[in-house]
């Protein structure tokens, strides 16, 4: 698995294909654990009735740019 640092020396190196690939694992990773901690808080209320707080995150103002193709 790549780390952030491994990120940061392909875009250093421009080797953008490289970073793209690393940038994909990461956010895959992230997006996995993040859907992983939110079935565990749906089973919690469906099963046991723990209701968890609901953190909507402010995503407005953010862009994203990419010139990795």
């Amino acid at each position: 698995m790549s780390d952030t640092n491994d990120l940061i020396n392909a875009l250093a190196n421009n080797k953008t294909a490289e970073a793209n690939n690393i940038f994909n694992d990461l956010m895959g990773a992230k997006i996995s654990d993040a859907l992983d901690a939110r079935k565990i808080e749906i089973a919690d209320n469906v099963y046991n009735g723990v209701e968890q707080e609901i953190v909507d995150a402010d995503v407005q103002g953010i862009e994203i740019e990419s010139d990795f193709e």
